[in-house]
């Protein structure tokens, strides 16, 4: 069954390429506006006209940073302006840092803690708000009413030993720590705070590392996923068909890992 969204506005970090830009993808197609905010000028501008171009949804492209709260109250106040009504909003913007274990320096620590965990504090810090004071868009079957949705993307590293790159892998697991904490708080405002976990993914840079391959061969399925199969899980907990769940974490894994 598709879903209608018209009418809805969803803002996505790190939107411009790979998950990010599959996610906002998902969402315009329904007919939902969206807004993508990147720190890569020049990848955002071509992706909001690509992805305007094949949807004809209200796409926007807005410039900023995820890492310091100013920064990031600034683009979600510019996405919300433009938007007109943020109903969701896709914490997906992150970096990947491989380093072995002892070899983790203090500059790799923050540029991971940076984006990875405290991006994800500031911009859900910043929508809670905005999210908490919408009229609800539909009747709740009982009790609260649900006024926005809020996913963070974490990684299925929280979920194991990864000696390659252990502070990625342990900032991801403080996201779902920091997801339940912000989902036990909004969930009585009306908002309800997710996370999905994905593992390897079929994006254009994973394409040219030789990781794929590898991945592929540790997985029941046999093969990484598309960053559209990874999307759609968002789309189900970013949009319409939540209407109960909170403070929970999706595995999107191929059974790479099973919890």
């Amino acid at each position: 069954m598709s879903v209608d969204l018209d009418g809805w506005g969803v803002a996505v970090t790190g939107g411009a390429q790979g998950l990010g830009y599959a996610c906002a993808e998902a969402f315009a197609r329904r007919g939902a506006g969206v807004a993508l905010i990147d720190l890569n000028g020049e990848t955002l501008d071509r992706a909001a006209e690509r992805l305007a171009a094949e949807t004809g949804a209200p796409v926007h492209a807005i410039p900023g940073s995820v890492v310091r709260r100013a920064e990031a109250e600034a683009a979600l106040a510019q996405a919300h302006a433009a938007l007109g009504r943020l109903d969701s909003l896709i914490n997906n913007a992150g970096v990947y840092p491989r380093k072995e274990l002892y070899e983790i320096g203090d500059a790799d620590w923050e540029a991971s803690v940076g984006v990875n965990l405290r991006g994800v504090y500031n911009m859900t810090a910043a929508a809670a708000p905005i999210l908490a004071g919408n009229e609800p868009r539909a009747a709740a079957p009982s009790g609260r009413p649900v006024r926005g949705r809020i996913v963070a993307v974490s990684s299925v590293d929280a979920f194991k030993a990864h000696p390659a790159n252990a502070h990625y892998a342990a900032v991801k697991a403080a996201v779902l720590s920091l997801t339940k904490s912000f989902a036990l708080d909004l969930a009585p405002k009306g908002v309800l705070v997710n996370a999905v976990a994905p593992a390897a993914m079929a994006t254009q840079k994973a394409a040219g590392s030789g990781f794929l391959e590898e991945f592929a061969a540790q997985t029941p399925i046999g093969r990484a996923a598309d960053p559209a199969e990874v999307a759609a899980a968002i789309l189900h907990l970013a949009g319409p068909e939540n209407s109960y769940i909170a403070g929970e974490t999706l595995l999107v894994a191929g059974g790479y890992v099973m919890e």
